[in-house]
């Protein structure tokens, strides 16, 4: 069986909540957002990417997201109307340079 995204976010949240929700603070997942981001800013070079580069920038997209849904529970934001809304604002971004 496939897993969707949903269900993938709602799996990282709920591992928060049951294994580290007593030993994480927020501070620890924006720390950890911004080292991995800085370290995938730094791999990305070249647009071509061997397949070993391009496990090692998955695994640093995936801690992202994983401490994205640490912030989201924690704060009780709901990760698809956050989405959504930054998707409005880049199509009306868009639109409005026309």
């Amino acid at each position: 069986m496939v897993k969707h995204y949903e269900d993938i976010w709602c799996e990282a949240e709920r591992i928060f909540s049951e294994l580290y929700s007593n030993k994480y603070n927020v501070n620890d997942a924006i720390k950890e957002i911004i080292d991995n981001t800085q370290k995938l800013q730094s791999s990305i070079v070249t647009e071509n990417k061997l397949d070993n580069e391009l496990n090692i920038m998955t695994d640093m997209v995936g801690e992202i997201l994983f401490n994205l849904a640490i912030i989201c529970k924690k704060f009780d934001i709901n990760s698809w109307t956050a989405l959504e809304r930054t998707i409005n604002n880049v199509k009306i971004d868009l639109y409005d340079d026309d």
